[in-house]
């Protein structure tokens, strides 16, 4: 899951690899406007593609521009993905979705284990590789035009008003938590299957403690108007 790193400063002379095969770093990405980043991997078929539609057909319903408002980065963490990966998914988004600005403000990146990880510790992605599949959170780290981290975006279901608030927060550099991302903790990665699975002794924990803690609101409430009777 994300562990919140919030003021964390990400390390902006990390090497990277755009779509188009050259060396570009974290400094040259992210620091001209605020930047959206999401840390996974292209060729993931799962919730990470989901999370990448949604996000792109928010941002195409939105007013913002690509490059003058915001940037989005994606970063694979895959150590086995290229360029070329980059490149393609690149390419079918571009197709998929408009968004002004998209073409130089959407970037698709690559880098070496060693980059990728130090990036993704930074900002709190925890993830585990197998050789075969990925293990990772969804959600977005919002970063400053410093390159800190502002607050995240867990989860699905992330709509316009909340990437725009993000963004007018991380341009004044502002830091702010995110609210809870509970129900990730319902999904679990299967490395056998390669799925996500609702795990149901999770989700009766989470509903179990939601009732345990307003039947104790609830009794602290009817003690307080008996002492006051």
């Amino acid at each position: 899951m994300f562990w919140e790193k919030l003021g964390a400063q990400l390390p902006l002379d990390s090497p990277l690899i755009d779509e188009a095969g050259g060396a570009v770093s974290l400094l040259d990405v992210t620091t001209q406007t605020p930047t959206l980043l999401v840390l996974g991997y292209y060729r993931c078929q799962k919730l990470c593609s989901v999370l990448r539609r949604e996000i792109f057909e928010t941002l195409g319903k939105s007013n913002l521009v690509a490059g003058r408002d915001y940037n989005l980065v994606f970063l694979s963490v895959d150590p086995k993905e290229t360029p070329a990966d980059a490149r393609e998914a690149k390419a079918e988004t571009l197709t998929g979705f408009s968004a002004p600005g998209a073409q130089s403000g959407w970037r698709f990146l690559t880098a070496r284990e060693h980059e990728s990880a130090a990036i993704a510790q930074a900002v709190g992605f925890d993830y585990a590789y197998d050789g075969k599949s990925l293990a990772h959170p969804l959600g977005i780290a919002v970063l400053t035009t410093r390159g800190v981290v502002s607050t995240y975006l867990f989860g699905l279901g992330v709509d316009t008003e909340a990437i725009q608030r993000a963004l007018q927060r991380a341009a004044s550099n502002e830091i702010s938590a995110a609210a809870s991302p509970v129900m990730l903790l319902c999904f679990n990665f299967d490395a056998m299957s390669g799925r996500y699975s609702l795990d149901i002794v999770k989700m009766l924990r989470i509903v179990s403690g939601g009732f345990a803690f307003v039947g104790a609101a609830f009794i602290l409430r009817a003690l307080r108007r008996e002492r006051l009777s």
